[in-house]
This record gives structure tokens, sequence and C-alpha cells, in this order.
């Protein structure tokens, strides 16, 4: 079982969103694999994974909020109903 930074369920969509800070995620070769590992056994579950860095967190954090709500809406445009004319 893991531990996520963040867990979001979207129409549907499960999302983990995970801040890597260089300390504990990027200072070790061991942590990169167990990464890896772990992201990929978390698509394997249905999981979609989102990773940012520390520095990109506390330098850009606009630019992640505006991606996070743009895939926030293209998940719950794909599930709405469609409009259009049956002939």
């Amino acid at each position: 079982m893991y531990r996520l930074d963040f867990a979001l369920e979207v129409a549907g969509q499960k999302i983990n969103i995970e801040c890597d800070g260089h300390e504990h995620h990027h200072k070790y070769k061991y942590q990169i694999q167990t990464d890896a590992q772990r992201d990929k056994w978390l698509k394997v579950h249905g999981w979609m994974v989102k990773r940012y860095s520390g520095s990109l967190i506390t330098s850009r954090p606009a630019t992640i909020k505006k991606e996070l709500k743009s895939l926030i809406t293209v998940l719950q445009d794909a599930v709405k109903p469609r409009q259009g004319i049956l002939l």
C-alpha cells in the first residue's frame, strides 16, 4: 500500500498528485527507482500520476494550478452527455 501526497477522483478517473522535493525524491538513486515502481503500480491500478518538483511548486504555482484545472475540465467534459440532432 502507498501513501499519496494528494488524491483526487474526477469523473471516475483517480489522480495522484506527487510533490517531489529534491531531498526525498531525487537525491538518491534508490528513491528514483522506488518512485518509478510506485508510479507503475498505481497506473496499472487505474491511477493517473502527476509529479511536480518542489522547485516548480514554489516558483510557478500558477502554472501547476492552470495545468490541473485544465486536466479536471478535460476529464469532466469527457463524461458529459453530448447533445446533438438525432436523424
